[in-house]
């Protein structure tokens, strides 16, 4: 009985802790030149310490995680031979951002906003 009243309190505390952080997910896919770029907030200020992740197919699973530096710059070895991948943006304090991006040696360097949780 223990064991499920310390499970639960716990559970409560992470649905505390995420309240107010919501998922935007993009439905357009977006060129970049390579899997990487710049996190910054709506001002355009770097975001550091931001977790930037590679997931499969149907965002089921991590493969390969990395985390900005102090001016928001962040840079993933693409796994496998795809040419769109499934990137998840996420810091404490910032609403998560998922999008699609397939590399396009044409396109504009990539800085992505991540909104301020409320």
């Amino acid at each position: 009985m223990k064991i499920i009243t310390t499970v639960a309190l716990v559970l409560a505390f992470l649905s505390w802790c995420e309240a107010g952080n919501e998922v935007i997910q993009y439905a357009k896919v977006r060129d970049v030149q390579s899997l990487s770029g710049v996190v910054a907030d709506s001002s355009g200020a770097p975001i550091a310490g931001a977790i930037v992740c590679e997931m499969s197919g149907g965002w089921k699973t991590q493969l390969g995680c990395t985390e900005t530096d102090a001016q928001g710059r962040w840079s993933l070895k693409p796994i496998g031979k795809a040419k769109t991948y499934e990137i998840r943006f996420a810091k404490g304090g910032f609403h998560q951002v998922w999008m699609r991006l397939r590399l396009r040696p044409s396109a504009k360097p990539f800085t992505i906003e991540m909104p301020v949780a409320s």
